[in-house]
C-alpha cells in the first residue's frame, strides 16, 4: 500500500520561524525505518529558498505541494461567539475534511502530523496497524460546545434517511496526529455525499466546525467501533497546548517535562544561586 506522511503549514518571512516544522521533521526521521513520502502542503508562500533551507535540516525527502491560497469567502458571516477563529483556521479545518482528497489520490494510507507536533512512536508500526483500520489516533476527545453548535443535529437529520445510529455528542479523534486508511474511506460513498452537502452548506466556515468533530461524527455514524482505534502508542508533544499526548518514557518525554519541571517546580532563588556558583564561583547578593 502506498503510504504518505503529510502536514499543512504556511510560509514565514524569517527562516527561524520554521523551527517547529523542522523539529517535527526531525522527530519523523528518528522514528521510521522505511522511506515514505513526506508531503508539505502550503499556500504557495514557502519560497524555494525557504524550501531548500527546511530540506537541508533533515535527511528525509520532502515534497512541497502548493494549494490555492486561503482567502475570505464571499457572503459568509461568522456565527456569534466564533469570531476569534479567523479565516486561516477555518480553511485548515476545511482542508483536512473536504479539500485534501484531491491531493492524495495516489496514496492508500495517510498519516497526518501537524507542524507543532514532535512525535515519539514507531511510524512503521502505526502504518502496519492502519492497514486493517479506517482510522488510528492517540486520543478521542469532546469538542467545545461553542464551536459545534448544530453539528449533532445536522448529522442526525442528514443520516436519518439511512437509518444509521444516532450521533450523541460532538467529539472525535485528536486530529493533529491521526492516520487515515484512504482506501477504506473511499469505498464509503455515503461519506462523499455528506462531504458534498457540507461543502455546499459551508458550516465549517460559518460555524467553525472543526475537522475533529466532523471526523468523529463520520466514524461514529458510518463505521463500526472496531474499525477505528485509539492507540496509546501514538505519543507526541503538542507544542500549542504544551502537553504530551500518551506520555511514554522516551528522550522526548524527559526533554519536554524536565524543562517544565525546572520552570515550575524549582524555586527561582535556587536557580539564581546555581547560576552564580557556575559562572562566578561565588554568590552575589
Amino acid at each position: 500500500m502506498k503510504k504518505v506522511i503529510a502536514v499543512l503549514t504556511k510560509g514565514y518571512k524569517n527562516i527561524h520561524q520554521y523551527n517547529e516544522l523542522i523539529k517535527r521533521n526531525n522527530s519523523i526521521e528518528r522514528n521510521l525505518k522505511e522511506h515514505y513520502p513526506v508531503v508539505i502542503f502550503h499556500e504557495g508562500n514557502i519560497t524555494k529558498e525557504h524550501q531548500n533551507f527546511i530540506s537541508s535540516k533533515t535527511n528525509i525527502s520532502l515534497t512541497f505541494i502548493e494549494i490555492p491560497p486561503f482567502s475570505p469567502k464571499e457572503n459568509i458571516e461568522f456565527l456569534e461567539g466564533t469570531e476569534s477563529y479567523g479565516w486561516g483556521y477555518r480553511h485548515m479545518c476545511n482542508f483536512w475534511f473536504i479539500d485534501f482528497w484531491r491531493y492524495t489520490n495516489n496514496y492508500d494510507l495517510l498519516l497526518r502530523i501537524d507542524e507543532d507536533c514532535e512525535i515519539s512512536f514507531n511510524i512503521d508500526k502505526i502504518f502496519k496497524l492502519l492497514e486493517q483500520k479506517v482510522c488510528i489516533y492517540g486520543k478521542w476527545v469532546k469538542d467545545s460546545e461553542s464551536v459545534t453548535k448544530g453539528l449533532v443535529s445536522y448529522f442526525n437529520e442528514y443520516f436519518e434517511k439511512y437509518n444509521h445510529s444516532e450521533l450523541k455528542e460532538a467529539s472525535g479523534p485528536y486530529t493533529n496526529v491521526v492516520g487515515f486508511n484512504l482506501v477504506k474511506l473511499r469505498e464509503n460513498k455515503k461519506l462523499f455525499k455528506f462531504i458534498k452537502k457540507l461543502n455546499e452548506d459551508k458550516f465549517i466556515f460559518t460555524h467553525r466546525w472543526g475537522d475533529l468533530p466532523l471526523w468523529g461524527g463520520i466514524l461514529s455514524v458510518l463505521f463500526s467501533k472496531n474499525e477505528y482505534v485509539e492507540e496509546n502508542l501514538i505519543s507526541y508533544f503538542h507544542k500549542s497546548h504544551e502537553a504530551i499526548v500518551n506520555p511514554q518514557m522516551s528522550i522526548l518525554f524527559v526533554k519536554k517535562y524536565s524543562k517544565h519541571f525546572i520552570k515550575k517546580v524549582i524555586p527561582l532563588k535556587i536557580l539564581i544561586y546555581a547560576k552564580n556558583i557556575l559562572t562566578k564561583g561565588r554568590i552575589n547578593y
